[in-house]
């Protein structure tokens, strides 16, 4: 058995088995994978390093996936698919990864071994686009032949389809309530619908002037952000009712891409432009906050917020850059792929997870950029500090409230102490004076000085006034 390679190459790995499997190794020094084949060959693009082979653990009753997974400790689990790879998104549990291919199948896999769980689902064309809605329960594909379906995230079962646009969808989104979902196409139109019903939602298609190639709701449900090709145009519409809001002229690729994010706030929006900008936008001023190059404009695609909004990936080609948000600092070296980037999601542990050709990467921070790593830990920290405080000031304020109310209740209370007390000394004076008046009168009657009393005779007037009528 005979390894290719260079001399180095194979001083290095003439002690490593060999292993006939297609998920292999990536480099120390560079993120371009080892790849071995069935028949035992070996072949690298750079010089790397000796390293030790782990294999990960043994599969479940859902595991679906044939081959045995190998990497190194702490390096990205590569995952080879069986066909191009178009689309990929993080589940809302961190913990799993679907993905979209040419052969029209959607796949789930494990984040931290790479292998794929439960059986595969066929949407019957190419898929183009996934999203996932943010309880984690619904996954939303959209085809080369314009028809949109709903998953079951858990049993994979198909919820709902329908026929969305008459050309293929090139995008789909689903809203923070996970209600509805918004699409775009080819047809140069955007439109929302119910992800329950598939019903359409808003009467009047979203009109564009050219292919709609990204569509994202912003983190409030209530706005929806497009991006053409040709005109030039980054678009925000009203999800309630579809009125267009403003455009800012910015020129996102012309392929499949992912060249829009919202800040949490829902009042800043990031769009990634053609020629390698990143532009950060004032949804509510209508202007341009910030601007900067990700020095490469080979096919940028796709940009994803890190960390709250504080920090941004963002991919030209086979590269991925890391940016802070406010300063527009690079953070840490750029990542370099064997294949271009078509797709990116980040993962709440912080995985970055890559798709491009039949391949997806699993990266996580923590091990490739430690820097990165521990500046979004800091920010996170830096967040979770500000939110306590804000409860407890609020938990403050709340107390002072508290008593306030307390103060309110018990002058209150006094009160009507004071008014019953008084009306009870009422009582008793009356009473005291009646009963005296009783026990006197009783005396009286003993001591014989109570004589009754005379009553007169009520006609006597009314006598003389007869007798001086006589007279």
């Amino acid at each position: 058995m005979r390894i290719s390679g260079d001399s180095a190459a194979y001083r290095e790995y003439r002690q490593t088995p060999i292993i006939p499997h297609s998920i292999n190794l990536i480099p120390t020094r560079a993120c371009f994978p080892v790849y071995t084949s069935g028949e035992g060959m070996v072949s690298t693009g750079r010089p790397i390093e000796r390293t030790m082979l782990t294999r990960t653990q043994e599969s479940t009753d859902n595991d679906t996936s044939s081959s045995i997974v190998y990497r190194k400790e702490s390096e990205p689990i590569i995952i080879d698919g069986q066909d191009d790879i178009f689309s990929v998104a993080v589940l809302a549990d961190g913990k799993h990864i679907v993905s979209g291919d040419r052969e029209g199948k959607i796949r789930r896999w494990r984040i931290e071994d790479g292998r794929e769980v439960g059986t595969p689902m066929d949407a019957g064309s190419s898929v183009f686009t996934i999203a996932v809605s943010r309880d984690g329960k619904w996954i939303v594909s959209g085809t080369e032949r314009g028809l949109v379906t709903v998953w079951n995230a858990e049993s994979h079962s198909k919820v709902t389809e329908f026929k969305a646009h008459d050309d293929c969808v090139c995008v789909v989104d689903v809203s923070p309530d996970a209600t509805k979902i918004a699409t775009g196409s080819d047809d140069r139109t955007a439109r929302v619908w119910s992800l329950s019903t598939g019903e359409r939602l808003l009467s009047d298609s979203l009109e564009h002037d050219h292919w709609v190639v990204a569509a994202k709701f912003s983190p409030n449900g209530c706005l929806i952000a497009t991006a053409t090709w040709a005109r030039y145009s980054v678009r925000v519409y009203d999800s309630q009712d579809g009125s267009f809001i403003v455009e800012f002229p910015v020129q996102v690729h012309s392929t499949l891409n992912q060249s829009l994010a919202w800040a949490s706030d829902s009042k800043q929006l990031f769009a990634l432009s053609h020629d390698g900008y990143i532009h950060c936008v004032d949804v509510l001023t209508m202007t341009t906050l910030s601007k900067w190059h990700i020095r490469s404009s080979n096919n940028p695609t796709c940009i994803t917020l890190i960390g709250n909004g504080k920090f941004i990936a963002a991919s030209a080609g086979s590269l991925v850059s890391f940016w802070d948000t406010a300063s527009q600092e690079q953070i840490g070296t750029v990542v370099e792929y064997s294949h271009n980037v078509r797709s990116m999601a980040m993962s709440s542990s912080y995985h970055l997870v890559t798709s491009g050709d039949m391949r997806i990467t699993l990266q996580a921070l923590s091990g490739t950029h430690p820097s990165l790593h521990s500046r979004i830990l800091d920010s996170k920290i830096a967040h979770l500090e500000k939110t306590v405080q804000e409860q407890a000031e609020s938990q403050r304020a709340a107390n002072e409230e508290k008593d306030r109310l307390n103060e309110i209740i018990k002058s209150l209370r006094a009160g009507y102490r004071t008014r019953d007390e008084s009306s009870s000394a009422s009582i008793s004076t009356e009473s005291y004076v009646s009963l005296t008046s009783m026990s006197t009168r009783q005396q009286n009657r003993a001591s014989g000085t109570d004589q009754p009393r005379t009553l007169r005779p009520t006609c006597r007037l009314s006598t003389q006034s007869r007798w001086s009528h006589s007279d």
